[in-house]
């Protein structure tokens, strides 16, 4: 018999290591799974998560780490080993104030952030800061408000983006909401410099910051919703569940043409490496024209 695999969020450690979360199995008996493929020699391996990790990310060398996040704020790390932590378990956490939804590594520190706008900052091992002062929801506010993703140049130069088409920027002390001339939810922001800087989202919305404001510059509904987007080789790749794009001139979005590759979804950079991680599939490319699509799991 067959096993049904399905793979989300993944992040790459260099050319040939990667991680991702998967779900094995059918309803009602799936099991959450961390998975890494080592390269032609190792290939894959898996861990099983007793949750459902939603955002991975591994921090480089000297110290490696792999960090899962859970929407309820718990994270398990380590590199060959395992441990766990919470983000924040008291009452002003994500139990109150609504799930996690992503991990991004900004500068070789670890962030968090998700619904009613909470932002944290790994300070130190199993210590994590609240950074949301001024944007984050107070508990008990019933408001649909929320980041679905973050990132930056540095900790004074930070980004998040998410519902209703908020953005907001940190410069370290405080938080500061931007025009950004949408009210589509936003899925994914890329932080290239600091006068450039993208999002991505519903309908096919492509916006850019580009030093003194956000535009949109792309809009096509007819595309579908844009889940993730990476910047490689001084472009734009930005992914819907089904297809992949190039962002040209900032203006138009170039289909790209992957033979035998129709499941997208989740996108990440490693040493000169595109990694694609679809819902059905996981491939790389080393040089945006040829791609090499993994073997399945099982």
């Amino acid at each position: 018999m067959k096993i049904t695999i399905r793979y989300s969020n993944g992040f790459a450690e260099n050319a040939q290591t990667a991680r991702v979360i998967c779900h094995i199995g059918d309803e009602p008996y799936v099991q959450p799974a961390l998975a890494k493929w080592g390269g032609p020699k190792e290939k894959w391996s898996m861990v099983p998560m007793k949750w459902i990790p939603v955002s991975v990310v591994v921090l480089p060398a000297p110290n490696p780490c792999v960090f899962t996040l859970s929407t309820d704020g718990t994270i398990g790390f380590g590199y060959g080993d395992y441990k766990e932590e919470q983000i924040d378990s008291s009452d002003e956490g994500p139990k109150s104030r609504g799930p996690l939804r992503e991990l991004r590594v900004i500068d070789g520190q670890v962030y968090a952030t998700g619904m009613g706008r909470q932002v944290y900052r790994r300070s130190a091992a199993g210590k994590w800061t609240r950074i949301d002062e001024g944007v984050g929801l107070a508990r008990g506010v019933i408001e649909v408000a929320g980041f679905n993703s973050i990132d930056g140049v540095n900790e004074n130069d930070c980004w998040a983006a998410g519902f209703l088409g908020e953005i907001w920027h940190y410069n370290g002390a405080a938080w500061k909401k931007q025009e950004s001339g949408t009210r589509l939810n936003l899925h994914k922001v890329v932080a290239v410099q600091s006068n450039q800087v993208y999002c991505v989202g519903q309908k096919g919305q492509v916006l850019k910051y580009g030093g003194n404001s956000w535009q949109v510059i792309h809009n096509n509904a007819a595309i579908g919703d844009l889940w993730d987007a990476a910047w490689y080789d001084n472009t734009l790749y930005i992914a819907t569940d089904k297809a992949l794009y190039r962002l040209q001139n900032d203006q138009q979005l170039e289909a790209v043409v992957v033979d035998g590759i129709n499941s997208f979804g989740h996108l990440h950079v490693a040493d000169g490496t595109l990694w694609s991680f679809g819902t059905r599939q996981v491939a790389s490319t080393g040089d945006g024209t040829n791609w090499i699509t993994l073997p399945g799991f099982i």
